[in-house]
């Protein structure tokens, strides 16, 4: 009997050995780095599978979460899978294929896709040549007009990627773009996506502002938050805001902006294979 229990105990360490070394087997160690400072995200296979717009949804919670990376850097203990890379260069925001200078070269991003099978350490290195540019599908851009002509001024609805995370954003614009009582902006889809406009108001001094639109049925939905109006890559949509006769002084103006933007689906079967490093 005592033999009988001393064997299953043995062969009980045996499996737990074995069963350990395994484990320690699997896990891998990832490193990357890259010519300039870049963003890194490795994104699993089955993670990418429950994304909503799949790999490219996961990237951009991690993205809006701040949980990636920073080169150079390293994932440890990595678990048997498929996995994609993701590496952005976030400071490549002027892209200019004939530009001297590094940054403006390569912008945005370059990915890898990686298989984990075995204990050990994967090592890459990106160079300026390895990036392609980032159709980032950043939100829609706001102009503004300035007397002359519209402005392009800045992104709205960013990282609104999806309905779940629909919401109002706010975007402060200078006293100076009034034009004898009257403000004028434009509201432009540019990449590869849609864009689900909802409400647009304009508060000065906290005071929301008329607006005026062409189109009477655009202008009803923007008014209304449970409408919303579609804008796809080229579209945009014209507003001509009045300033209250009660203000004579403006203090400050603030834009605000309810929908969210979703991928185009032709984008999303193509993009992957575009940014993979050749």
């Amino acid at each position: 009997m005592k033999k009988t229990v001393v064997k299953m105990i043995h062969k009980t360490i045996l499996m737990l050995v074995f069963y350990g070394m395994v484990l320690t087997a699997t896990a891998q160690t990832i490193s990357v780095d890259a010519f300039t400072d870049c963003w890194v995200a490795l994104i699993d296979e089955q993670a990418a599978k429950h994304g909503e717009y799949g790999w490219w949804s996961v990237w951009h919670i991690i993205k809006q979460e701040k949980r990636y990376k920073e080169t150079p850097c390293k994932f440890e203990n990595v678990a048997p899978g498929k996995y994609t890379l993701v590496i952005y260069n976030s400071e490549a925001v002027d892209y200019d294929p004939d530009s001297g200078t590094a940054i403006e070269k390569s912008d945005g991003v370059v990915m890898e896709e990686i298989i984990v099978t075995k204990h050990g350490q994967l090592e890459y290195d990106f160079d300026e040549d390895d990036f392609t540019e980032w159709n980032c599908l950043s939100c829609p851009w706001l102009y503004v007009f300035d007397g002359k002509k519209y402005v392009k001024t800045t992104e709205v609805l960013r990282d609104l990627v999806g309905k779940k995370n629909q919401q109002t954003t706010t975007t402060q614009i200078a006293p100076k773009n009034f034009q004898n009582g009257k403000l004028k902006i434009r509201i432009q889809e540019e990449k590869d996506e849609i864009t689900h406009l909802h409400q647009v108001q304009l508060k000065v001094n906290g005071i929301i502002c008329p607006m005026k639109i062409q189109d009477v049925e655009t202008a009803k939905k923007l008014t209304h938050i449970s409408n919303f109006i579609e804008l796809r890559k080229g579209d945009f949509t014209e507003i001509e805001f009045q300033l209250p006769e009660e203000i004579t002084e403006i203090q400050t103006i603030q834009l605000e902006t309810n929908g969210f933007y979703e991928p185009e689906p032709e984008f999303l079967k193509t993009v992957k294979a575009k940014y993979l490093r050749k």
